[in-house]
């Protein structure tokens, strides 16, 4: 998507800025993150949007300080933004604009991205000692953390 186009007067920054909120639910931006990086094609892809982001919504403050809404349901993500056209995005829209954002290094930021680092490695180690105790409830510390 060119970043400077505009959709009726809802920016590609103003779209960016929902779709770099992630699903809204804890810790969705890094499945949707780790979803993307498994390199599966469109299809699976969209069905994983569709079903993290599930059916909802709420309000957004888009960049430019405006107030508006998102919502999201089985056909993609509506975007409601103060004096401006909603503007429907399907999720085949939106899973090629994220593996853009992915790709040009814009959907996480630095902190998120050694966040994201951090939970990776400790699921990693969690997931290795409980391979060996399968039937035992693993408590993992990492870095300060730990994971059950």
């Amino acid at each position: 998507m060119d970043d400077n186009k505009k959709f009726g007067d809802v920016s590609q920054e103003d779209i960016d800025s929902v779709l770099t909120r992630g699903s809204g639910f804890q810790d969705g931006k890094y499945r949707i993150y780790r979803q993307f990086q498994k390199n599966e094609d469109s299809k699976s892809n969209i069905a994983f949007l569709k079903n993290e982001y599930g059916t909802g919504g709420g309000t957004h403050d888009y960049p430019d300080g405006t107030r508006g809404g998102e919502w999201h349901d089985a056909k993609g993500i509506r975007l409601e933004k103060r004096g401006c056209e909603d503007v429907n995005l399907t999720w085949s829209a939106i899973a090629r604009r994220i593996d853009e954002l992915i790709a040009s290094d814009r959907y996480m930021t630095e902190t998120e991205l050694a966040e994201y680092d951090l939970h990776t490695a400790a699921y990693a180690k969690y997931r290795d000692v409980k391979a060996s105790n399968s039937d035992a409830i693993v408590l993992v510390e990492h870095s300060g953390s730990y994971y059950a």
